[in-house]
């Protein structure tokens, strides 16, 4: 079997594409996880507006969890950001 080196991989004698990393996850989810908590926090403000969801406890604990939320976030994006930037194979 003779492979084409720019096709191949040369420490596997395996076709390069199929060790190809696709990007698409990592990318997106770096973009999605922020939006999706700024609409997240939008909806929380305007569900504030409504005083009787305001009063309910179920608000205040919402409050919480955006905040656990936003320290996710912080860890999440970064790694992702890593992964969709690495190459775990050197072909």
């Amino acid at each position: 079997m003779d492979w084409n080196l720019s096709h191949s991989c040369a420490l596997c004698n395996r076709p390069r594409s199929f060790f190809r990393k696709h990007r698409f996850f990592p990318t997106f989810t770096v973009v999605a996880i922020p939006v999706i908590f700024v609409l997240m926090v939008v909806g929380h403000y305007f569900e504030g507006l409504v005083p009787a969801i305001a009063a309910t406890p179920a608000h205040g604990k919402e409050t919480h969890n955006l905040i656990v939320k936003f320290v996710a976030m912080h860890v999440w994006i970064p790694y992702f950001r890593h992964l969709g930037q690495s190459c775990w194979m050197p072909c």
